[in-house]
């Protein structure tokens, strides 16, 4: 059963959002250099960069304008620069290899949050990565049966914040922009993009941005999205948002969601609810309310 309010769908970004991690180029190049030489090509280290050099080249001029490459484009320029011819059999062993040294993990509340989101809203993914990485790691976790579309820019061939890979999502959710959220730790890339086509945006942030940043709400932790979510749903929203004065309660930031500190609605930024909801230690000096309703926060719900 959908929620009720003006948001029907809502997509995530992976890598920094639902996920952390890095890829091990390192390891990876040791990886690839052994099954080079399995293959009978000798190839030294020096050799290997000089060709990843060169196709991060071309990558880089392709992303100029946020157009993607695929990860078997890339493997194949250098392969091609090492002279080795590069067939798909070798391609798929380099793909293996690369995702073994590209450890990755959930975040915390990642799995709860989708589980209570599915049977609410429409969820979709989109993702920055040459790879199919996040759509394995979503699916080697069992939670690609929550999303409706997962759209990974080395297979469609645009990057966030293209418009086309976000008015794609929203055309597979069968919804409009302005009934989407996107939910994304990144504002240069998720945030221009959803706002560039008319969604809302979360930024999920552990600190409070500087100025400048523009999204629809602001927090720390993927546990106060839900309540985030809600605040873009009430019918009454804006006017509430007007009347709190759009700042945060305490600091007057204007990066925000909305909260209940004993049944009474307040904006925090994340570094006030942070502060609010650290339970040992003494209250700021400057901040007088952060004594009293420290015990008493939770997200609007």
């Amino acid at each position: 059963m959908e929620a009720e309010g003006r948001v029907r769908a809502v997509t995530f970004d992976v890598g920094g959002t639902l996920a952390e991690g890095r890829p091990d180029h390192g390891l990876y190049a040791r990886k690839v250099l052994r099954l080079l030489s399995s293959r009978g090509f000798a190839v030294g280290r020096e050799e290997w960069e000089e060709a990843t050099r060169r196709a991060l080249s071309e990558l880089k001029s392709r992303r100029e304008d946020h157009r993607e490459m695929s990860f078997q484009e890339f493997s194949s320029l250098q392969l091609s620069s090492l002279g080795v011819e590069p067939d798909p059999h070798l391609l798929e062993e380099m793909l293996s290899l690369y995702l073994l040294s590209f450890p990755r993990r959930l975040k915390r509340g990642a799995r709860r949050l989708l589980e209570e989101l599915s049977s609410l809203y429409r969820l979709g993914v989109l993702s920055n990565s040459m790879s199919p990485a996040p759509r394995l790691f979503l699916q080697e976790r069992g939670l690609d049966r929550y999303f409706g579309v997962i759209l990974v820019s080395g297979e469609v061939g645009y990057r966030k914040p293209r418009p086309e890979i976000f008015l794609r999502a929203l055309r597979e959710l069968g919804v409009q922009p302005g009934e989407a959220v996107h939910v994304g730790d990144r504002p240069d890339t998720d945030g221009t993009g959803a706002r560039g086509v008319g969604m809302s945006f979360i930024l999920l942030s552990p600190r409070t941005p500087k100025e400048g940043v523009e999204a629809e709400a602001v927090v720390p932790s993927l546990s106060d999205v839900p309540g985030a979510l809600e605040m873009l749903s009430l019918p009454e929203g804006e006017e509430l948002l007007d009347s709190l004065g759009r700042r945060c309660f305490l600091c007057s930031s204007p990066h925000f969601s909305l909260y209940r500190l004993e049944d009474r609605p307040v904006l925090l930024c994340p570094d006030c609810r942070r502060s609010l909801h650290r339970p040992l230690g003494p209250p700021r000096k400057h901040g007088k309310y952060r004594a009293v309703y420290r015990r008493a926060w939770r997200p609007h719900r």
